[in-house]
C-alpha cells in the first residue's frame, strides 16, 4: 500500500510539473506521431509485460469437477 501511495504521489508532482512547464512555455510544440505512439501504447505495453513476467505456471492445471 505504501509503495502503490509513493508512486501514485510522485505521478501526481510529475504531472502537476509538466502542467506548470506547459503553461509556461512560449509556444506549442508540434506534436511528433513516434513520440505521441511511444507515450499512449508504451505504459500499457510496459504494464502487460510487467504482468506476464508474473504471470503464474502450469503448476498442474486449474480446477475442475472431474
Amino acid at each position: 500500500m505504501t509503495l502503490t501511495l509513493v508512486l501514485w504521489s510522485a505521478a501526481l508532482l510529475a504531472s502537476a510539473a509538466l502542467r506548470w512547464c506547459g503553461n509556461r512555455w512560449p509556444e506549442p510544440l508540434p506534436p511528433s506521431t513516434p513520440l505521441v505512439l511511444l507515450l499512449v501504447l508504451g505504459p500499457p505495453a510496459l504494464l502487460s509485460l510487467w504482468l506476464l513476467s508474473r504471470w503464474p505456471g502450469r503448476p498442474g492445471g486449474g480446477e475442475s469437477l472431474q
